[in-house]
């Protein structure tokens, strides 16, 4: 029948300063320390591998990053359709209004396409430049990863 385990009690009381010329005490054995006739106790494994759920090593990282990529890729699509209801707009509610003073609708409209052709041509840009960035991390990151897979053979 197991015995309940006992509180922590220590060793030895605390050490009490001794004059100089009184002999040292003998040292006290380690509770877990072999005694004269046992072997020594083997130390505990290496952290992990007693474990049979130990997590396996991590895999480095394939490379750069495709988010700047995409998300420039999206913004700059989502800009581009932004600028293209700018660019239209002014047409589109002309036509809803019926038409009218083409002269002093060219006057009104005129700087709205322009700010809408402008916009267009940024998100274009971005669009491109994001598709651009997503081809050339591509191929880093499957560079990267040719290099790490071990020859077959």
């Amino acid at each position: 029948m197991p015995t309940p385990q006992q509180p922590y009690a220590p060793q030895q009381p605390y050490a009490t300063p001794q004059p100089p010329s009184a002999s040292p005490a003998p040292p006290v054995p380690h509770p877990q320390a072999a005694s004269p006739g046992q072997p020594a106790p083997t130390p505990p494994p290496a952290y992990g591998q007693h474990l049979p759920h130990a997590p396996a090593p991590r895999t480095p990282r394939p490379g750069p990053s495709l988010v700047p990529g995409v998300l420039l890729t999206v913004l700059g699509g989502v800009v581009a359709i932004v600028g293209f209801v700018i660019w239209i707009a002014p047409t589109f509610l002309f036509l809803l209004g019926g038409g009218g003073d083409v002269d002093g609708f060219s006057e009104f409209a005129d700087p709205v396409y322009a700010m809408g052709a402008w916009t267009m041509l940024a998100g274009v840009l971005a669009l491109v430049g994001g598709i651009v960035l997503l081809i050339v991390i591509g191929r880093r990151r499957r560079a990267a990863l040719a290099s790490r897979r071990p020859a077959a053979g």
